[in-house]
């Protein structure tokens, strides 16, 4: 495997990696090609890679999405959202699985707080009660 031979020479380990052809079973938020990697760093942090491949309009969709996130999120306290992943990745089996990096999003546009003790009560505030669907369709009968 290349990916792990490149690790490798820059001293780093991969630790796992799996592929998820999605276009099999969609996920509610729209299919792909999916190769999830982990990796150790030097001080033996553990990093998750994820490596999405679309068609090219969910690709375009995407894309569309992304950006208006992005200019949202550029009004965000930078500082603020960082310290909330960090404080998320210190607990385990807590970032990924309970909290994502969309939830710390949502959390940082909202204004819900500024600590961790705001972030636990965000939880109930509203941010677990987001719609699971996109707020976007893939319409693929104009192709």
């Amino acid at each position: 495997m290349e990916i792990g031979q490149q690790l490798a020479s820059r001293g780093l380990m991969l630790h796992k990696a799996h592929y998820l052809n999605d276009y099999v079973d969609p996920h509610p938020l729209g299919a792909g090609l999916y190769w999830g990697l982990e990796f150790k760093d030097f001080a033996d942090n553990l990093w998750k890679w994820d490596v999405w491949g679309w068609e090219p309009f969910d690709f375009a969709v995407r894309q569309a999405r992304d950006a208006n996130l992005r200019a949202d999120l550029s009004a965000c306290d930078r500082d603020l959202i960082l310290r909330l992943k960090h404080e998320a990745r210190a607990r385990e089996g807590y970032y990924g699985q309970v909290v994502t990096s969309f939830d710390i999003y949502q959390f940082a546009l909202a204004g819900a707080g500024r600590r961790w003790t705001s972030w636990s009560a965000g939880r109930d505030w509203g941010l677990s009660r987001r719609p699971r669907q996109p707020p976007f369709t893939f319409d693929h009968s104009s192709r």
